[in-house]
């Protein structure tokens, strides 16, 4: 019987590098739910399921599904609005990655 050790290493390097990734697809998430936040109602986004369509893209693109939060109002006149925020207590999603994995 042989006896492995496995030994886990904490990158500062990696880990400085995922917070990075994570900032990056929150701002870019952040843009695109702005522009999305102001056609609301307008020419291209004139239905709830449209806006919701668009916003479930923008989530998965960014690969920020899990603290994306959006509701999709509607005013006296029918025209549908969003309201959209990043949930702070949502767990950080994890990258793929085999760093510091290795026997």
């Amino acid at each position: 019987m042989h006896q492995v050790r496995r030994i886990l290493v904490h990158s500062t390097a990696v880990a400085a590098g995922q917070r990075q990734a994570r900032e990056k697809r929150l701002a870019r998430a952040k843009e695109e739910m702005d522009k999305l936040a102001g056609a609301a109602g307008g020419r291209h986004y004139k239905t709830r399921e449209k806006i919701a369509a668009r916003a479930g893209v923008i989530a998965a693109k960014r690969r920020v599904t899990a603290c994306l939060c959006w509701s999709i109002t509607t005013d006296e006149h029918g025209t549908p609005a969003l309201a959209w925020h990043f949930d702070q207590d949502a767990p950080t999603p994890r990258l793929p990655s085999t760093a510091g994995t290795r026997c």
